[in-house]
């Protein structure tokens, strides 16, 4: 993320922000990092560097997968963005979330998901770079039940904290998800219900067979 963030020191801009959104999916995350740069302060040609920067996904590690990068403008602002689709496994080693928070916790269990990080998000004031960001906004949307969470905003199936200088030093991402049942258990309960159906149908047709057969050897009792 030191990179891509860096921009606004090397610009020396202040006013620059940022929007981190995530959608946590049933077997991937989608993560989309957005630089906000203001127009009056940034020429458009000194951005073409940063589009070209292969900025790796998972720094310090041995894996070389690297962010899609692009560049979109309004009249007031340029917006970097960067993009990449994580799987489970990997997606707590993502080079925004080890630069601005010192711990990251991810955790895929059978039937939830829990995403936790440390209390200080780095990246609003990093004295050691010299590097000052206003404002970033962190948007996590996804589909599945969330069972508990410390977001600052709830609205409908998309949960934002809010982080700025005044509270950048307590702001922890607590989220934990209740997953989808998946396709193998369906079939797992599926096959247990068809196993139990099964065995009381035996049971009834046995004792059916054994009614009539009694009820046979009866009238043949009578009979002699």
């Amino acid at each position: 993320m030191k990179k891509l963030l860096i921009i606004c020191l090397v610009l020396f801009l202040t006013g620059c922000s940022a929007q981190y959104n995530l959608e946590i999916n049933n077997n991937n995350i989608v993560e989309n990092v957005t630089v906000s740069l203001p127009k009056q302060l940034v020429n458009r040609d000194l951005l073409d560097p940063y589009l070209s920067i292969d900025n790796p996904v998972y720094p310090g590690t041995d894996l070389e997968d690297y962010y899609k990068s692009s560049l979109n403008e309004d009249r007031d602002n340029y917006y970097l963005s960067y993009n990449y689709t994580h799987n489970y496994e990997k997606f707590s080693q993502s080079l925004f979330l080890k630069r601005c928070y010192e711990n990251v916790y991810f955790t895929d269990t059978e039937d939830k998901l829990s995403l936790s990080t440390s209390d200080t998000f780095m990246c609003i004031n990093m004295l050691d770079d010299g590097f000052y960001l206003d404002d970033a906004n962190i948007t996590i949307k996804t589909d599945m039940k969330v069972i508990s969470n410390n977001a600052d905003k709830v609205s409908g199936n998309s949960y934002t904290w809010n982080i700025d200088e005044t509270n950048y030093d307590n702001k922890p991402i607590n989220l934990i998800i209740q997953k989808d049942m998946n396709v193998q258990n369906i079939i797992v309960e599926n096959d247990s219900s068809f196993t139990l159906i099964f065995v009381v149908i035996t049971v009834l047709v046995l004792l059916l067979v054994i009614f009539i057969f009694i009820r046979l050897k009866a009238k043949k009792n009578n009979a002699i």
